[in-house]
């Protein structure tokens, strides 16, 4: 009988271990002092009828209404925490600065970045406050950035959540360094008293951890040029040589 509860609790326990997600994975830092990542992003905010609420996990990215782009350089890195200095370009013109420090383990609304090296089925996100659950990344996606860069692998994560707004979230993540590369959120209210959408998407255009031109600039292509013509040049100097001796 004792053999027999032993082993229903010790079941029990390996049951209670697989579903519980992966918060407890040590997390590393994949981005150094110095690397940029500069973003473009859209927002958009349609009120059918009623109220104008924006649900929460899409109120931080309300500025990108009146911002062209923003550039993310990290300025210092200590243990698990990661502080960027953010250059936005506004759409009027002008442009600023503010500080954010981003700690991995604890990440809020705004995911700028997560652990390098994670893998699908680790736990990045948890907040009991706003009914958001377990965040966890579903699987890996090759990621083509079109240029020389060619493709690299990214953590994908999407899920649906409905309380007093339906919310879908899609993040991309490049898995070596844990940067944002994607987010894509979507909301909507469909209540009695309230109708409407609030959206946003943000991309990485640009980063100096991996930038490679697509072609050579056109002084590469004139020095090469150059280069082609000198050459030629030697060798018909040479051939005329061996001729005439």
């Amino acid at each position: 009988m004792k053999k027999a509860i032993l082993a229903m609790l010790f079941a029990l326990f390996l049951l209670s271990a697989m579903t519980v997600p992966s918060m407890s994975q040590d997390l590393t830092v994949g981005v150094s002092v110095g690397d940029s990542f500069t973003y473009e992003g859209n927002w958009f905010h349609d009120v059918t009828s009623g109220g104008t609420t924006i649900p929460n996990q899409l109120v931080a990215y309300q500025f990108w209404n009146e911002t062209d782009s923003v550039t993310r350089t990290v300025i210092d890195v200590a243990d698990t925490m990661i502080t960027f200095e953010n250059e936005y370009q506004f759409s009027n013109g002008s442009s600023g600065t503010d500080i954010i420090v981003e700690d991995i383990t604890n990440i809020t609304w705004v995911h700028l970045c997560v652990g390098a090296n994670m893998e699908p089925g680790d736990t990045f996100y948890y907040d009991e406050t706003y009914l958001v659950d377990y965040l966890t990344f579903n699987s890996t996606v090759m990621w083509d950035y079109e240029t020389a860069a060619g493709e690299r692998e990214t953590l994908y994560h999407q899920s649906t959540t409905a309380a007093w707004a339906t919310v879908t979230r899609q993040y991309w993540f490049d898995k070596e360094t844990g940067i944002l590369v994607k987010a894509q959120l979507d909301a909507g209210y469909d209540l009695e008293d309230q109708n409407s959408t609030t959206g946003t998407i943000v991309e990485l255009v640009d980063t100096s951890v991996w930038v490679i031109p697509e072609f050579p600039t056109g002084t590469v292509m004139l020095a090469v040029f150059v280069a082609v013509t000198v050459c030629v040049g030697i060798y018909r100097r040479k051939k005329l040589k061996r001729r005439i001796g």
